[in-house]
C-alpha cells in the first residue's frame, strides 16, 4: 500500500489513472525494439480512444492528460491535482489536463500501434489540424506573440491571461502534431499550412541568449540547466521544422559541452538529442552514463529516478534510455597489428559499447571482411570482446597491405563499422653457390 501514499495520505480515489505520459513511454519504447506485438495492442487502444473526447463549449476534441478522466471536476486530491497548468518550485513543470503534448503522444501511440486508422474511422482527425492552428497567440501586443497556446480552450482567456499561458513546450508539440497529422492523412506538408512562420520564428529568436561562445534558448520562468537544454532542443526541433533554421551549430555544441552532467539523466538525454538532431560530435562518457542509469534504477518498482539525488521518479526516463540505447552512436575500439610479414598470424580484438549498452545480446555478432579474405567472424570473449586469429597466406597478391571493414550486427542489422588497414611484407631468402666448369661460372 506503500506505493500509493501520497505526500499528505493515501489516495482517496479508487479508479487507476494511468498517466498517457506513461502510455507513450511504453508503446514508444517497445516500437523502438520492434516489439509491439509483444503489447496488449487493443487494451491500450481502447485506453487511449477512451480519453479523446469533445468540448462542446468550443466544440473541439483532444485527449486528457490520463486515462478514466470521465468525470474528474470535484475531485480533489494529489492525482487530479498535479494536472494544472502551471510550476512548481519554479522548476517542475504541471501539466494541464489538456495540451498538445497529450495530443501528439497519444497520436503517435495510436500510430506505432497500427491503430491511428482506427481512430480515424471513428472520428475525423482533420479537425484537429485546425484546433492546433488556432491555437497560435497572434496578439502582438505581448511578448509572447507567434507561439502557442496549450489547448483551444485557453482562447477564451484574456489576452493577458494567454500571454502568461505560453511556454515553448506548447510550440514544440503544436508542430509535432501537426506533423504527425498532415503525413498521416496525406494533406500536404507543414510547410502549406496556414500559420503565422514568421511570429513562431521571431519568439524563438527573441528568446535565444547568445555570446560569442555560446547559443541557448532561455526559458522566461527558470535557470534549471535541464530545462534550458530541453528547450533548446525544442527551439531546433522547431526552427528546422519550419526550414529556418539559422543558429550557430558550433556555438550550441560548446554550450552542450561544458554543461553535460552525469549526475542527471535529463540532462544527459537532451544534451544527446541536440548532437543527435544537428548531427554534430560530443565526447559523452560512456562509462559515466552507463554507470548513472544503473544508478538511478529502482529495482523494487521498475521505475528510474531523475538524478543521483533520488528525489523524483519519472516515468518518461525509461523511453529516455530505450531511445539512447537504440539510436546512440557506438563507440568502437579495435586493435591489430599493423604491419605483417606473409605467412604470420594477425589478431583483431574489437570492444564496443554506446551511451546505454555495455555489452549486447545473444543475436550480437562481429565479422571481418575484405576482398582478400571474404567474411571472417569474430568469437566473443569472456570480458565482452570480440576477437579472431588469422594467418596471412604466403601468396604475393595479399602484397602491399590488406583493407577491409569490421561490421557489428545487432540481429541482422549494422549498427557499427569501422575500416581495418595494415601493411603486409615478404621476407625471401636465397641461398645460391658458385661453381667453375671449363672456365665458366655458373650461379646456382
Amino acid at each position: 500500500m506503500g506505493y500509493y501514499k501520497q505526500k499528505v495520505g493515501f489516495s482517496l480515489i479508487s479508479n487507476d489513472y494511468m498517466s498517457l505520459d506513461l502510455v507513450y513511454s511504453i508503446v514508444k519504447s517497445f516500437a523502438l525494439f520492434n516489439r509491439i506485438p509483444e503489447l496488449d495492442i487493443l487494451g491500450i487502444y481502447n485506453l487511449l480512444k477512451d480519453c479523446y473526447r469533445y468540448f462542446g463549449i468550443i466544440e473541439c476534441y483532444g485527449f486528457s492528460a490520463s486515462t478514466n478522466f470521465v468525470n474528474f471536476i470535484g475531485f480533489r486530491s494529489y492525482p487530479i491535482e498535479f494536472y494544472n497548468l502551471g510550476y512548481h518550485q519554479y522548476t517542475q513543470e504541471i501539466d494541464g489536463l489538456y495540451n498538445h503534448k497529450f495530443n501528439y503522444r497519444a497520436l503517435e501511440s495510436l500510430q506505432d500501434l497500427f491503430k491511428l486508422d482506427d481512430l480515424n474511422s471513428y472520428y475525423d482527425l482533420t479537425v484537429l489540424i485546425n484546433n492546433v492552428l488556432d491555437c497560435q497567440f497572434l496578439n502582438s501586443d505581448f511578448e509572447n506573440f507567434g507561439a502557442f497556446l496549450p489547448f483551444l480552450t485557453y482562447t477564451l482567456k484574456t489576452p493577458e491571461s494567454q500571454n502568461k499561458s505560453v511556454f515553448l513546450e506548447n510550440s514544440y508539440y503544436a508542430i509535432k502534431s501537426l506533423e504527425l497529422l498532415v503525413e498521416f492523412l496525406d494533406v500536404g506538408n507543414i510547410a502549406n499550412l496556414s500559420f503565422n512562420k514568421g511570429a513562431l520564428y521571431g519568439y524563438i529568436k527573441r528568446n535565444l541568449r547568445e555570446t560569442d561562445s555560446i547559443i541557448y534558448f532561455k526559458p522566461q520562468f527558470t535557470s534549471n540547466l535541464e530545462i534550458i537544454l530541453r528547450n533548446t532542443y525544442y527551439s531546433i526541433y522547431i526552427l528546422k521544422a519550419l526550414n529556418l533554421f539559422d543558429l550557430d551549430k558550433d556555438k550550441i555544441k560548446d554550450y552542450v559541452r561544458i554543461n553535460i552532467d552525469y549526475t542527471n539523466v535529463e540532462n544527459v538525454y537532451y544534451s544527446y538529442k541536440i548532437s543527435e538532431i544537428l548531427d554534430f560530435e560530443v565526447d559523452f562518457n560512456a562509462t559515466l552514463t552507463n554507470n548513472l542509469v544503473k544508478q538511478l534504477y529502482i529495482d523494487d518498482i521498475s521505475e528510474f529516478y531523475s538524478c543521483s539525488n533520488k528525489g523524483e521518479i519519472n516515468q518518461e526516463i525509461f523511453l529516455w534510455i530505450c531511445d539512447m540505447a537504440r539510436n546512440s552512436e557506438l563507440y568502437i575500439e579495435c586493435d591489430y597489428i599493423e604491419s605483417v610479414s606473409l605467412g604470420t598470424v594477425n589478431t583483431i580484438t574489437a570492444s564496443f559499447s554506446n551511451l546505454i549498452f555495455s555489452e549486447y545480446g545473444q543475436l550480437t555478432s562481429v565479422a571481418f571482411k575484405s576482398s582478400k579474405f571474404g567474411t571472417l567472424y569474430l568469437e566473443e570473449q569472456f570480458d565482452n570482446t570480440y576477437q579472431i586469429n588469422f594467418l596471412i597466406p604466403e601468396d604475393l597478391s595479399f602484397l602491399p597491405s590488406v583493407d577491409g571493414t569490421l561490421y557489428i550486427y545487432d540481429h541482422l542489422e549494422i549498427i557499427g563499422q569501422v575500416p581495418i588497414f595494415f601493411q603486409t611484407t615478404f621476407e625471401q631468402r636465397i641461398e645460391y653457390e658458385i661453381e667453375e666448369i671449363n672456365r665458366e661460372i655458373y650461379s646456382m
